[in-house]
């Protein structure tokens, strides 16, 4: 399985879940890239970069172009982290685990802490992967974050809106700048995530 957090790594690891999610095997994306199976485990393990050519046939084959082309950018560029940013959190509501009703529309919300020595200023929230679909946790792809200096808090909310459908569902955000480069891109490897059960029953 993928793990870390650096550029690679966190590149590696979404290819590594689109392809599972969709149950396609390192083999098959081997033969239809034309590559040696060992090859492709070590770009989802984040040991080595993805090519273009790589990115472009999981683009295509799963559909996820706007996702994946997201990543390549932040890995490719070096811009962060900043020497003496961090960020500490606080508290969620509603807590991760409730359960929603389909079709139904609510706020979640997270308070964190700039715990750095460095002002936020200009940054945002960017939803990673799909921000719709029958399955998906639908959301805008960018929620604004309030200017924070260091030692302040910050709550942060993002409108949801519910699958028709009973699902556990799962979101994820991390911090950007004007550009969608990430500000921590060697930490907070989940970043703020939503986990809710959608419907009854569960």
């Amino acid at each position: 399985m993928p793990v870390g957090d650096q550029p690679n790594q966190h590149v590696g690891a979404m290819l590594h879940g689109l392809r599972e999610q969709a149950g396609v095997t390192q083999a098959e994306i081997a033969e239809g890239v034309g590559i040696d199976q060992s090859y492709i485990s070590r770009i989802e393990r984040g040991s080595r970069p993805a090519s273009d050519r790589i990115i472009r046939y999981y683009a295509k084959r799963f559909g996820a172009a706007d996702l994946l082309a997201s990543l390549v950018d932040i890995a490719r560029q070096a811009r962060y982290p900043l020497e003496g940013d961090a960020a500490t959190f606080v508290s969620e509501a509603p807590p991760d685990g409730s359960t929603v009703a389909c079709g139904a529309t609510f706020t979640k919300t997270w308070t964190i802490r700039n715990s750095g020595s460095i002002p936020w200023q200009g940054r945002r929230l960017r939803r990673i992967g799909p921000t719709t679909g029958p399955w998906t946790l639908a959301s805008a792809r960018f929620t604004p974050i309030a200017d924070t200096e260091p030692g302040e808090t910050v709550s942060i909310s993002v409108r949801i809106h519910t699958p028709q459908m009973e699902t556990a569902a799962v979101a994820q955000w991390k911090m950007v700048d004007k550009d969608d480069l990430l500000y921590f891109p060697d930490r907070y490897s989940v970043g703020l995530a939503l986990y809710v059960l959608v419907g009854h029953g569960f």
